[in-house]
């Protein structure tokens, strides 16, 4: 019975969040600004270490980022069993 009420809690809790998302937040609002400016802040870099080196000009991050991926995802010839 407990984990059902604090369950509906934290559903009452989304949905009021979500309503004031939409009341304040589609207004261009600096409530807007300010969640778009926190969530760009949170997913940006700006610097990168590569081994004891630290990469601080935007193209190196880019270009390692780049060659990290590329050598995650590249084709090492293995052959699958069928």
């Amino acid at each position: 019975m407990l984990w059902l009420l604090l369950k509906s809690k934290d559903c009452l809790d989304f949905q009021k969040a979500k309503s004031k998302w939409l009341k304040e937040g589609d207004a261009n609002s600096s409530y807007f600004q300010a969640c778009v400016k926190g969530r760009n802040s949170k997913n940006s870099f700006v610097a990168l270490k590569k081994g004891d080196v630290w990469l601080e000009n935007p193209a190196s991050v880019k270009e390692e980022i780049s060659n990290h991926f590329a050598e995650l995802f590249a084709d090492d010839g293995w052959n699958r069993p069928t």
